[in-house]
């Protein structure tokens, strides 16, 4: 699945995450495949994910992929936000738990 990435997000994605164009695009991508919805968490990283979705109105699409949350518009990126550090280790391990085992 490809999505589109704005000039907003590719800003962000330098600055927060260090990425260039075509790495800010494959992360993109593999955020929107394999990334966690907001719906799957709970208690307060669901409460401030919560948030996070109603500040910014025109994302129709969340997704925790790592220790980032990526924003999108349908599959185009709009931004990406850190996870703060004290729900860093919830993320982490529901990531884990989603990601299929090498040898399996």
């Amino acid at each position: 699945m490809a999505s589109l990435v704005t000039r907003h997000a590719m800003t962000r994605g330098k600055q927060r995450l260090g990425l260039g164009k075509k790495a800010m695009q494959r992360t993109a991508d593999k955020a929107l495949l394999l990334g966690r919805k907001h719906e799957e968490f709970t208690g307060g990283l669901r409460r401030y994910l919560d948030c996070v979705y109603l500040e910014h109105k025109k994302a129709s699409n969340m997704r925790v992929h790592g220790q980032f949350i990526y924003l999108f518009a349908g599959v185009t990126l709009i931004t990406v936000l850190n996870v703060p550090p004290k729900f860093c280790p919830a993320a982490r391990y529901l990531q884990e738990e989603k990601q299929p085992c090498g040898n399996a």
